[in-house]
């Protein structure tokens, strides 16, 4: 069975994948021979490239890493807390790596953004490399 391309005899269309398309371009491969039947089959039907439908409202956070959470970690926790969370935020990496790469990085992201609402509200604000204090600062805070 051939996917990527489908007839509506209704509308008197044939439509086609994108990555169908591309594959039918080559003159030989079973997409192209598939294409030339269903196109003699059908021949006053409109031909159509399918178009993925966007989700407007989908919420992006472009540069929000694993870098960027633990440097936003250090900037906005409180010295006490710093290491315990750190230490959640590793192991949560930790736990996550036995899944997937396309559904560990989602549960990091939802703790994260779960953690610091204020990410979701406002978005990703700069974080200045020189506001980061070193291991060495924070457990000599502590230890104080």
């Amino acid at each position: 069975m051939i996917k990527g391309i489908k007839i509506d005899i209704a509308m008197q269309t044939i439509t086609i994948s994108r990555a169908f398309s591309k594959k039918a371009s080559i003159v030989g491969s079973i997409e192209y021979e598939a294409f030339l039947k269903v196109k003699q089959d059908n021949p006053n039907y409109n031909i159509v490239v399918k178009k993925i439908k966007k989700n407007v409202n989908k919420k992006t956070y472009s540069g929000l890493t694993y870098d960027y959470m633990r440097s936003y970690i250090m900037t906005h926790e409180d010295n006490k807390n710093i290491i315990n969370v750190l230490h959640e935020f590793e192991e949560m990496i930790m736990i996550a790596d036995c899944h997937s790469a396309g559904y560990k990085y989602p549960i990091i992201k939802n703790w994260f953004l779960n953690r610091y609402t204020e990410i979701k509200k406002y978005g990703m604000p700069q974080i200045d490399k020189n506001d980061i204090p070193s291991v060495e600062d924070i457990v000599r805070n502590n230890a104080a």
